[in-house]
């Protein structure tokens, strides 16, 4: 079976695609070479990104129901202790995302 395969054709002002006619075979070989055979992320990369979101929402629980009246003091909501724990969870999770990020980069930089 014969499919369509676009070249792209570079002048200094321009480009052109031109159509050519490939095998099967000779189609798979050319998406083995083609920057867009991978574009998926890397699972690592998701898996780190979801740790971090999942930080970014346990952290803000937390922050809430540790500053309620009750956990360690009767006299109001303790923004002190909830502040603590928001921005350690803020931390955390940018660190999560921040990795993951790296991940999906390095991955993206191999498949090229």
């Amino acid at each position: 079976m014969k499919r369509s395969c676009f070249i792209v054709k570079l002048s200094k002002k321009y480009y052109e695609n031109v159509p050519y006619d490939v095998s099967d075979e000779e189609f798979n070989e050319i998406m083995k070479i083609s920057p867009l055979r991978n574009k998926s992320n890397s699972t690592i990369g998701e898996v780190f990104d979801a740790i971090g979101m999942l930080i970014f929402a346990i952290g803000l629980l937390a922050g809430i129901a540790a500053g309620q009246p009750g956990f360690l003091s009767d006299s109001g909501f303790n923004w002190q202790l909830a502040f603590i724990i928001w921005s350690s969870a803020f931390f955390s999770g940018m660190i999560f995302l921040g990795f993951g990020k790296i991940i999906e980069l390095l991955n993206n930089i191999n498949n090229r």
